[in-house]
C-alpha cells in the first residue's frame, strides 16, 4: 500500500509542479466555476460550487459567486381563515481545504420565489506551492430551493495563481474507518 500512496503523491508532486509553471509573476488569475447539473437544496447540505487552485507565494485571494435559487417556501397553516407560503432559510458554508469556516456563515431568508444568493470571502495568508479547494454548501430549512443547470456562478481571484487544466486526473488517498478511500478529480 505505500507503494500506491507514493505513486499517489508523485502524481500529486506533478500536478502542483504544473500548477505553478503556469503563473506569471505579478498577473491576477481568475480561475471560474459554472455548476454543470442541477440541484436542489433542502434540509441536507450540498456542495454547489468547488474550485481547487494553487499559488506560488503567500498571497490574498477572493471567492465572488452567485448562485439563482428558486425557492418553494413550505405552507404554513394560519388559524381558521386560510393557508400561505412561509419563509425559507438558507444557510450557507465555506470550507478550504476540507476545513469548515466558523468565522462567515451567511443566512438568508426568502419567501417563494427566484432570488440571487451572492457569495464572497477573503482568504488571507494563503500557502504556497499547495494545491487549494474552496467549497462552498448550502442547505435550506422551511421549504426547498433549485438551481438549475449555469445558475451557480463562482470564481477565485488573486495573484500568482493556477488551477488544474480541464481533462487533468488528480488522484486523492484518504485513509477513513481503517479502510483506503479514493477518488479522481477531474479539472
Amino acid at each position: 500500500m505505500c507503494g500506491e500512496e507514493s505513486q499517489a503523491k508523485s502524481k500529486n508532486d506533478k500536478n502542483i509542479s504544473g500548477l505553478l509553471n503556469q503563473i506569471e509573476a505579478g498577473k491576477v488569475g481568475i480561475h471560474t466555476f459554472t455548476n454543470a447539473s442541477a440541484y436542489v437544496v433542502a434540509e441536507d447540505r450540498v456542495r454547489v460550487s468547488s474550485i481547487e487552485f494553487a499559488a506560488k507565494e503567500e498571497t490574498h485571494v477572493q471567492l465572488f459567486g452567485q448562485a439563482v435559487v428558486d425557492v418553494r417556501a413550505a405552507q404554513v397553516e394560519l388559524p381558521v381563515i386560510w393557508t400561505e407560503n412561509g419563509q425559507a432559510v438558507v444557510f450557507v458554508t465555506y470550507e478550504l481545504n476540507d476545513s469548515e469556516i466558523l468565522a462567515h456563515r451567511p443566512v438568508e431568508t426568502w419567501g417563494s420565489g427566484r432570488h440571487i444568493l451572492s457569495l464572497y470571502y477573503p482568504i488571507d495568508g494563503l500557502v504556497p506551492n499547495i494545491t487549494n479547494t474552496f467549497n462552498v454548501y448550502l442547505r435550506m430549512e422551511g421549504g426547498t430551493g433549485e438551481i438549475e443547470t449555469g445558475g451557480c456562478i463562482a470564481s477565485i481571484s488573486g495573484q500568482g495563481m493556477a488551477r488544474l487544466l480541464p481533462g487533468t486526473v488528480r488522484l486523492r488517498w484518504r485513509n477513513l474507518w481503517g479502510g483506503l478511500l479514493w477518488a479522481a478529480a477531474w479539472g
